[in-house]
């Protein structure tokens, strides 16, 4: 296989956002204001570095532990789940998300993984060590990795769309933002059809 295929995680392979799922765990009223941050997030209204430190910040009350039982119950859209346990070699998933949360889903897809770093102590999260920037590592990609395919579905991944040779705009848990789909060379709503079009190109 001549090509590298480079994944957001929460909203493309996940079918739900997994920051509201985990807000849950605090209570409802947290889980509403999560979701509506996560939206607003999404949408590129608010700065992602900002926001998502703001949503750890509530959320860090949940011990680890808990966090990754509710992080391996999240459901992944079934087809992409599937390509990517069959082409995990290729397959490059670059996620803003936190690597102590996000362990439980890497290990089921078995692929590389970049993510945000947390800071634990005790098994609690304390804060974020660093904020993955997109940016950058799509940049080291694109240089290192041959012929790059790359599937986002928010303003955050702009960057994985942008430094790929082939950009799809995924729409299977949320409208793309027309930002990301300026980088767009699909434009795909279900994982069916994202995984037709990257057995194809």
């Amino acid at each position: 296989m001549d090509r590298t295929y480079v994944f957001d995680l929460d909203g493309t392979i996940t079918v739900e956002e997994s920051l509201p799922r985990l807000a849950k765990e605090v209570g409802p009223d947290a889980g509403f204001v999560m979701d509506e941050l996560t939206k607003r997030t999404v949408r590129g209204e608010v700065d992602f570095e900002k926001s998502f430190r703001q949503r750890v910040d509530m959320l860090k009350e949940i011990p680890i532990y808990r966090a990754r039982i509710v992080m391996s119950q999240l459901v992944l859209d079934p087809h992409i789940y599937k390509f990517i346990r069959r082409n995990k070699k290729y397959c490059i998933i670059v996620t803003c998300n936190l690597d102590t949360w996000v362990a439980p889903i890497a290990q089921k897809l078995g692929c590389q993984v970049f993510s945000s770093k947390a800071i634990v102590e005790d098994g609690m999260i304390t804060g974020v060590e660093s904020v993955l920037n997109k940016d950058a590592v799509m940049q080291m990609i694109s240089t290192y990795y041959p012929n790059v395919v790359g599937v986002g579905d928010s303003y955050n991944d702009i960057p994985i769309l942008k430094y790929a040779d082939v950009g799809i705009a995924y729409g299977g848990v949320h409208k793309p933002p027309k930002e990301l789909l300026v980088h767009a060379d699909y434009v795909e709503t279900s994982g069916a059809k994202l995984v037709e079009v990257l057995e194809n190109i």
